[in-house]
């Protein structure tokens, strides 16, 4: 190659022009303070350099690889792990849905369980009081077999309360609770104490039964029938028709000792600024609000039947697939 200005040979590279140039170039003015190489030179330290980078780059490209293999060798170690750690979520939440089902099962048994107790209850408490309410409108027939009808009575009331009594303490239910699992009925301080300290596998103290969570609910009816039953227990009458003090018909109900009594205990001081109403009243009230616990247990039941089968309908609805 020569220079097209001066046809010398271009021997020569200006580093700052970035061009060929010949000897003659070299001395002009727009190259003389330039510095300048040989061709044949620069061509080598070129060549060198441009082998230079050509190791380098292999080196990476080998480094590459070898990363390439490296991760694809990690990545199926990931999908295995994470294959196997699916496994175990699965059998993980299996296991969880068959306990959750188990579970469900039991408390809907024992809901269900506590539910027919309850309707049993319910039933024999509505025997004892309907027992009741004939023996009080026979009691309206006049005096002809008054000592008869008076000792029919008292059975009638004594078995109503045997069956709110307590069989812990031997009282009149307090703030009764229902334990759900057997539907037998306690004071809830009774029941307390008896459960004291157990959380789990708690027994009912009647019937032995053990169960595995505390299963408790209030049961304000027969709470209710209690009271009723306590104004129906003549206390002091011992079911006799007359006055064991004056010797007078027990004619009057004292409503503030809920206590029979006749005249000259009306007119005493233990009992003069008590209200009182004859006897008839006072057993047509008593009546009436047997008649009104009646109702409500009734509706109860029809309650307690419809919470049966929504909680039955929404067990098929929320079941998980197996």
């Amino acid at each position: 190659m020569v220079c097209e200005q001066h046809g010398e040979a271009l021997k020569l590279f200006c580093e700052t022009d970035q061009v060929l140039m010949c000897l003659i170039c070299r001395e002009s003015r727009g190259h003389r303070a330039h510095p300048a190489a040989p061709i044949l030179a620069l061509l080598r330290s070129l060549l060198q350099q441009i082998q230079t980078q050509l190791q380098l780059l292999r080196g990476e490209r080998k480094r590459l690889e070898t990363l390439r293999g490296s991760e694809s060798q990690k990545h199926q170690e990931y999908q295995q792990k994470a294959a196997a750690e699916r496994q175990k979520i699965v059998a993980v939440f299996e296991r969880l849905r068959r306990f959750l089902e188990e579970q469900e099962r039991f408390v809907l048994a024992e809901v269900e369980r506590g539910i027919e107790k309850r309707h049993e209850e319910h039933a024999e408490q509505k025997k004892f009081q309907e027992t009741l309410l004939c023996d009080l409108e026979k009691g309206k027939g006049g005096p002809q077999g008054s000592y008869t009808r008076a000792m029919a009575t008292e059975s009638s009331v004594q078995s109503l309360q045997d069956e709110v009594t307590c069989s812990v303490c031997l009282e009149f239910f307090r703030d009764p609770v229902m334990i759900m699992g057997c539907g037998h009925n306690f004071c809830q301080a009774c029941i307390a104490q008896c459960w004291e300290g157990a959380e789990t596998d708690v027994t009912c103290p009647q019937c032995r039964q053990t169960f595995a969570q505390r299963l408790l609910g209030p049961n304000r009816q027969l709470a209710n029938v209690v009271e009723l039953v306590k104004g129906l227990s003549m206390r002091g009458a011992g079911g006799k028709t007359v006055c064991e003090q004056h010797r007078e018909a027990l004619n009057l109900f004292c409503e503030t000792d809920q206590v029979l009594m006749c005249v000259i205990c009306w007119e005493s001081r233990a009992h003069q600024a008590h209200p009182a109403a004859p006897i008839q009243e006072a057993a047509q009230q008593c009546k009436e609000q047997i008649q009104t616990q009646l109702q409500l247990l009734r509706r109860e039941r029809e309650g307690l039947e419809a919470l049966r089968g929504s909680e039955s309908q929404k067990h098929q609805e929320y079941q998980l697939p197996r």
